[in-house]
């Protein structure tokens, strides 16, 4: 795989998706909702380095052909998904009323996600997706993931890394998403987990 020039046709389909008007070289700022939601003060972070992150969740998910694509390798996409299941499951399991009706109690935001990919992973493969926690701010958190093959010999192999920021936040009467503090029994076992994990490291 190298670099080329995008193709004389796919330049100007994408050229036409861009909001503009008939001057020339100018286009239309277009509303950036999640970029104002602020995560405050923060509370804990890890120092910087290789595995330094506390890891608080891991989850094992089955693969068929269903998440393969036409190449016949899990699809790329699966992976953020997987990494939504496995946060939207922990926290669910610390106050499932907070995901109940419509989000008016408040919910977890992502404004910004990256996923590097490091090796392929094929249909009927178990992938093991640990989760773990890079910082707590006062109004949300960063994640960090690693996806793993599990092999019938009980070892695994690295498929991909992963790193999200999330905001807790609920929306005004006119909609608009305003950022807010995490609600205390999720801030609690974060907490909780992180310094029973920093107790077992030390002993």
């Amino acid at each position: 795989v190298k670099p080329a020039p995008f193709p004389d046709y796919y330049r100007d389909f994408i050229d036409s998706m861009i909001a503009k008007d008939n001057r020339p070289n100018t286009y239309i700022e277009t509303k950036e909702p999640l970029r104002d939601l602020e995560l405050s003060e923060c509370l804990f972070r890890v120092p910087e380095g290789p595995n330094t992150a506390v890891k608080i969740h891991e989850k094992v998910f089955e693969t068929s052909l269903y998440d393969a694509n036409l190449v016949g390798n899990l699809y790329f996409g699966n992976y953020s998904i997987w990494m939504g299941k496995i946060r939207d499951h922990f926290f669910y399991n610390v106050d499932p009323d907070l995901f109940r009706g419509i989000g008016e109690a408040g919910e977890l935001i992502c404004t910004d996600c990256h996923i590097q990919h490091l090796r392929e992973a094929m249909p009927f493969d178990n992938i093991k997706v640990t989760m773990s926690v890079k910082a707590v701010y006062q109004n949300g958190i960063d994640l960090s993931f690693e996806f793993f093959k599990q092999n019938a010999d009980g070892t695994t192999e690295k498929l991909a890394i992963g790193n999200q920021r999330a905001v807790w936040a609920k929306r005004d009467q006119s909609s608009e998403l305003i950022a807010c503090q995490l609600p205390e029994n999720i801030l609690n076992i974060i907490v909780d987990g992180i310094e029973l994990s920093l107790v077992q490291h030390v002993i």
